[in-house]
């Protein structure tokens, strides 16, 4: 694989997370609240990774700019605006807890438009829902648009984003080539490794089955976890469910 070329500079815009997560060397942690009406509220968390950090700063100072430690890493007033424009939900509170981590609100109007393509939602005898996402190559290009600006410094580390698709060996590559030198303490594979999609769901309901993302289930909340490089190369489909009544 050829050394692909550096990102050019702009700022983090889209990170509204929409059940699924951004890209490797951060952590996202979702609690959504699914209603069997195909409502719902949810928020999410994402925190970037340090070594991020500091290869934004450099890529700041690189190119001329003055306090590049200061230089704000998400744009507020797009997230709203993409949140806005997005179907099947409405923005609520977007906060910048600090210059790593931002949280993100909003209300699910209707869950099946917003991730249309990628879940199916079905109601069965006696009230039984049951919710499945499926993201491969195809279903995650229809809903990435709603969480991730092409336009973004951090799309360099999201291929699919590009329809490049790249393995993850391929991917590692990539992230060791652009992050390497920034590296301390843990090694670039190390904070891949380490990056995880967090999901919590609430339902209002009774939880009855949860599959896939090594899903664990009490009666009133399901939890998922999903390696972050999975979800990044998607080399297999991720398939997760939940069934309540």
């Amino acid at each position: 694989m050829s050394n692909p070329p550096r990102p050019r500079l702009f700022l983090v815009a889209a990170f509204a997370v929409i059940l699924l997560g951004a890209f490797a060397a951060c952590t996202v942690e979702q609690e959504i609240l699914l209603r069997t009406d195909g409502t719902g509220s949810a928020t999410a968390t994402v925190t970037i990774d340090p070594i991020v950090i500091r290869y934004m700063d450099a890529v700041f100072r690189a190119v001329g700019a003055e306090n590049a430690g200061d230089i704000p890493l998400f744009d507020v007033t797009r997230i709203v605006e993409e949140l806005d424009s997005a179907p099947g939900i409405e923005p609520g509170e977007v906060e910048i807890i600090d210059r790593r981590t931002l949280s993100v609100q909003y209300e699910i109007t209707d869950i099946s438009r917003a991730l249309e393509g990628a879940l199916v939602r079905t109601i069965g005898s006696g009230g039984t829902v049951k919710v499945g996402l499926l993201l491969d190559r195809i279903s995650f290009t229809s809903v990435s648009r709603l969480f991730l600006d092409e336009k973004s410094p951090i799309a360099v580390f999201v291929p699919v984003a590009r329809a490049d698709f790249l393995s993850k060996s391929e991917y590692r590559e990539l992230a060791r080539y652009a992050l390497e030198d920034f590296a301390t303490g843990s090694s670039v594979d190390e904070i891949l490794d380490a990056s995880m999609f967090m999901l919590s769901v609430r339902t209002d309901g009774r939880i009855v089955a949860a599959t896939g993302g090594d899903g664990e289930y009490t009666t009133g909340r399901a939890d998922f976890a999903i390696p972050l490089l999975d979800l990044v190369t998607l080399e297999q489909p991720i398939h997760i469910s939940l069934e309540w009544r």
